[in-house]
């Protein structure tokens, strides 16, 4: 499953990507929404051109091609722009092998989670 395209969304504060790819999967991804312009450039400029034609399964591979030998890029912006990228493509093997994200990511940890609420502020 190759990676075809990244669009970019920026809307109400908030910053997505999604990844496209040549099964007609998709996945979804969200970037800091701080310096949106400089992130956009990035992953314009920078990490889409260098993640299209891989395939999304190839984790440490896309990492070191995107983060280790684009490490003179502004460090931080370079991080943040990933990021999203790197949560679009784990979405995308989700959608993919048709399993929650969590399985992948090592399992199901608990069935619940104790809540607790206060009045107090």
């Amino acid at each position: 499953m190759k990676v075809t395209n990244v669009i970019c969304y920026f809307a109400k504060g908030l910053f997505y990507v999604k990844v496209e790819t040549d099964e007609g999967v998709s996945g979804f991804g969200e970037c800091s929404p701080m310096q949106v312009d400089a992130v956009l450039s990035i992953i314009q400029t920078v990490i889409k051109p260098q993640l299209i034609g891989h395939d999304v399964f190839e984790t440490e591979k896309l990492e070191e091609i995107i983060l280790r030998k684009n490490y003179k890029i502004s460090g931080q912006l370079l991080a943040m722009a990933y990021s999203g990228i790197e949560i679009a493509l784990w979405d995308a093997r989700a959608r993919f092998l048709k399993q929650p994200l969590y399985n992948l990511l090592g399992g199901k940890y608990r069935g619940e989670v104790p809540l607790y609420g206060s009045s107090m502020s």
